[in-house]
């Protein structure tokens, strides 16, 4: 899904300065290595868009000062022209902040006071830089081992290592989040979670902030995300689709209900669709006589092209359908398609049973769901 809010957490962050007078609460600091004359941005972080709000060009000494322009709890950057050169804050309209930073790596070890949402929002950075950089390590552990090394066995005590950070990160994150529900830094944190694995996170940190914060901006857009998130949640019945198949004739999802459904969002242009084609293709031999069958919903805008898949494929399940408008098809909207291919399994019931499921563990969740 769409990021909630746009703060890159993998790169670290920074501050900016403005020429005049502060007139209210201020961001103030000194850039270290500046050089005279550097231009430096303070930026407000909307949930639908960044917005320069001030700038400065620092003097001899580094310093800038800038008036808070937050008015409730709030994102901030403060950046120059380098890329990928900023600081992230996070400020409401009663906090004076002061920032000491490297010019030329805003981000690295910033010294940060008066905000306890910004001093939060580093240790998730930082946390999550060091997480990303140990991952990083066994892939090229991996990459680089010499030719005589056991790949198979090589790659089960990497898997087991990878595991077990990606379990240290999540109890990091989800303890992170508990402890800062109160503050939109949690919603920088939560995109670090599967939404479809960890719904039930999402729902209560949307009720926690609903209670303390229910006109932030930032908690509207969580909490209309939330909404949409819950008609595809495991256990809901999804948005109905009707579409045509390829001899133009509509075709309605809902009408399967009793069958143990895979609905398959593809194209034929996708390669990743047309690399998984095969194991769809296996396991609709497999239990098609015993309630299972295929929904398939093409995201072409040829139909020759959509059809000549088919048919190059296998795809021999009776139930394809498309509009052929690419991505402006109306369940990319309705489905929250971020990228195919996307499947959802759904119950005899017509209920969301399971969510990008592929191979030995999609053939394995359909023989469960058949056997109910």
């Amino acid at each position: 899904m769409r990021k909630l809010i746009p703060v890159i957490i993998y790169i670290p962050l920074i501050l900016l300065s403005c020429s005049g007078k502060p007139k209210g609460n201020e961001i103030k600091g000194k850039l270290t290595n500046a050089s005279e004359g550097t231009m430096v941005y303070l930026e407000l972080i909307t949930p639908s868009e960044v917005v320069i709000k001030d700038s400065v060009k620092l003097g001899k000494s580094g310093e800038f000062s800038f008036t808070n322009p937050a008015t409730y709890s709030t994102f901030l950057r403060i950046k120059t022209k380098t890329p990928n050169n900023f600081l992230t804050l996070i400020s409401d309209s009663s906090e004076t902040i002061s920032i000491q930073a490297d010019a030329n790596a805003l981000g690295l070890n910033p010294q940060i006071k008066g905000s306890k949402g910004s001093e939060a929002y580093s240790e998730l950075n930082d946390y999550l830089m060091k997480s990303y950089g140990k991952r990083d390590s066994l892939e090229k552990v991996f990459t680089t081992a010499p030719a005589n090394v056991n790949k198979d066995s090589l790659m089960q005590v990497l898997q087991a290592q990878y595991n077990q950070l990606m379990l240290e990160q999540y109890n990091f994150v989800t303890g992170f989040i508990k402890r800062n529900s109160e503050s939109v830094v949690s919603l920088a944190a939560i995109e670090q979670l599967d939404a479809d694995k960890e719904f039930a996170v999402y729902q209560q940190l949307d009720k926690e902030l609903g209670s303390k914060m229910p006109n932030n901006p930032y908690y509207k857009d969580f909490h209309l995300k939330v909404s949409e998130m819950s008609k595809l949640s495991i256990g809901s019945t999804p948005p109905e689709i009707i579409m045509n198949n390829p001899e133009g004739k509509p075709m309605k999802l809902s009408d399967l209900k009793g069958k143990v459904v895979l609905v398959d969002f593809w194209a034929s242009w996708c390669r990743p669709c047309r690399a998984e084609n095969p194991n769809v293709v296996k396991v609709y031999q497999a239990q098609k006589d015993k309630g299972f069958t295929v929904f398939s919903v093409s995201l072409d805008q040829s139909k020759e092209a959509w059809i000549k898949a088919i048919k190059d494929d296998k795809l021999e399940w009776p139930y394809h359908v498309s509009e052929l408008a690419y991505w402006n098809t109306s369940v990319v909207k309705t489905y929250n398609i971020k990228g195919i291919p996307l499947t959802y399994l759904l119950d005899k019931e017509g209920k969301i049973a399971a969510k990008g499921l592929r191979g030995e563990e999609l053939a394995l969740k359909i023989q469960d769901l058949l056997s109910k």
